[in-house]
């Protein structure tokens, strides 16, 4: 994925100030996160559903999402595919195949505490995901997350 791409297709520039990798077990579900960031997604190994939610009050599609599933059980023989996600869109994942997912990003701001975690809960009926299994595996941070109505009620 070239950033200039990204960049004639939302007509402005895109700057990477972080990148991160982060493993996943078979069964965890990352809870929906909206940070004020644009991110890059690239799955890297195993089997996931990564669920984009709009979460931009502005938006014409605030509250809807799109899923795409990755699968990368062979890394080695199966091209990258990275996402491109504009600040405030949620995303969350749900590893349900039988591998660890790795999972690298990039965003365009640094890591701030004050904004980490910021998001909806991945079980609101408002949203209406379908999700690949039953009863996941939830950090306790993102029980902790608030409705759909109530984050847009409560954010910016």
């Amino acid at each position: 994925m070239r950033i200039s791409d990204i960049e004639k297709k939302i007509n402005r520039e895109v700057i990477i100030r972080q990148t991160q990798i982060s493993t996943s077990k078979p069964g965890v579900l990352r809870g929906i996160h909206a940070e004020p960031q644009d991110k890059i997604i690239t799955p890297m190994t195993g089997l996931m559903l990564a669920v984009f939610v709009d979460l931009r009050k502005n938006s014409d599609t605030l509250g809807h999402h799109i899923a795409m599933e990755f699968d990368m059980k062979e890394p080695e023989a199966t091209p990258y595919t990275s996402v491109f996600i504009p600040e405030r869109v949620g995303n969350s994942f749900c590893v349900h195949g039988k591998k660890v997912v790795v999972y690298q990003y990039a965003v365009s701001k640094e890591y701030d505490p004050k904004t980490a975690g910021k998001g909806v809960r991945w079980d609101d009926p408002e949203l209406g995901i379908q999700w690949p299994i039953e009863n996941p595996v939830i950090s306790e941070r993102d029980v902790e997350l608030p409705s759909f109505s109530s984050y847009i009620k409560n954010n910016e």
